[in-house]
């Protein structure tokens, strides 16, 4: 073989045997290839022309034209409550970011592991697997979510002892208890991220008469709400009045932002005492002692773990990056294949 051949394969070997991990939840995905480790963190967002059913933009670019572009632009979030609703428009989106990964096609398909959420029907669980396998991959694998959270926050999952994780994404929040490599126990509910920016919309309607969009409410979510009660932060926001609708201007404050907030916390709070009735004694016994761990995008709400302190009387505490656990813990997964086929948590591999 010629040099310029042995030159021309080593990227086709290295793709043949390249490994890919996907998060694709309802408002971020993130994808690690084994290629280079980065990880590729977008919105699950994709925009198209419906004259011609081109794709305009996707990700964070496609997110930021929400509401500012002409009817014939359609926006897709294609993963509804964590469930995906849309395969069309997320394989044009998984095409267009793996594309910046293999740089060509898939033609020597990798191996891919996606989460799923833990409380998925198996119906559910099958559907992104089929659609990886019509992009071209060699292999699926999936992993419930909150296990893969778990991973990625360094928790030693293989000890018989139980662990107790809050997964909050954008699309639902799930409870799940894991020892020996598996989940054990989960619940869930789907008063999560986009429930509590849509509440807080209603909210601001309802209360000072005025009208905001979604990106404005998740700004508010992120820097003014609090699970705490007596948190004081404030921001000036634009919106349109509900009765003119004129552009106005308003200071809303963590008041403002506190009923919506608490509806919320009060259904997590529900969910993870639905799933301590469950679970075994022993169990129990692990997770007082251990406490509970916070993971996902909401994760990160100013408070929430203070106040889970003083309701649940347990430790509580956010991982580190909480809206990457996910990503990391799928990364270390395909990095430990082999081991991780051979664990309780494996759900087998996808064959469609």
């Amino acid at each position: 073989m010629s040099l310029q051949m042995k030159k021309m394969s080593l990227p086709i070997i290295r793709q043949m045997f390249q490994k890919v991990g996907i998060d694709f939840g309802s408002s971020r995905i993130r994808i690690v290839s084994d290629y280079d480790g980065q990880i590729i963190d977008q919105a699950a967002c994709i925009a198209v022309d419906t004259t011609n059913d081109q794709v305009i933009a996707v990700g964070n670019e496609a997110a930021a034209m929400s509401g500012r572009v002409d009817p014939r632009i359609s926006i897709h979030w294609p993963v509804k409550d964590g469930v995906l609703y849309d395969p069309a428009t997320a394989g044009a989106l998984l095409k267009v970011l793996l594309r910046s990964i293999f740089r060509s096609t898939m033609l020597y398909g990798p191996v891919v592991m996606i989460s799923v959420p833990g409380s998925s029907t198996d119906t559910q669980k099958e559907s992104m697997p089929a659609l990886l396998y019509e992009l071209g991959a060699r292999e699926v694998y999936t992993i419930a979510q909150p296990l893969a959270a778990s991973i990625g926050a360094g928790v030693p999952i293989a000890d018989a002892s139980g662990s107790f994780i809050l997964h909050l994404g954008e699309g639902q929040v799930e409870a799940a208890v894991i020892s020996l490599g598996s989940m054990v126990g989960c619940q869930s509910n789907l008063f999560a991220g986009g429930f509590l920016k849509q509440h807080i919309q209603l909210s601001l309607v309802n209360q000072r008469n005025l009208l905001v969009s979604q990106e404005t409410a998740g700004q508010l979510l992120a820097r003014v709400a609090s699970a705490k009660a007596d948190y004081l932060a404030e921001k000036l926001v634009t919106g349109k009045d509900v009765a003119s609708g004129k552009p106005k201007e308003l200071k809303i404050t963590s008041a403002d932002l506190s009923s919506a907030v608490q509806s919320m916390v009060s259904r997590a709070e529900r969910t993870i005492q639905k799933l301590l009735s469950i679970i075994p004694a022993e169990l129990t016994v692990d997770i007082i002692d251990k406490g509970l761990l916070l993971s996902g995008g909401m994760g990160g709400l100013h408070g929430l773990d203070s106040h889970l302190i003083q309701t649940l009387g347990m430790p509580v505490a956010m991982v580190d990056t909480p809206g990457l656990a996910p990503i990391k813990g799928i990364e270390t997964a395909l990095d430990n294949l082999d081991e991780f086929k051979d664990s309780l948590g494996y759900l087998g591999t996808s064959n469609i």
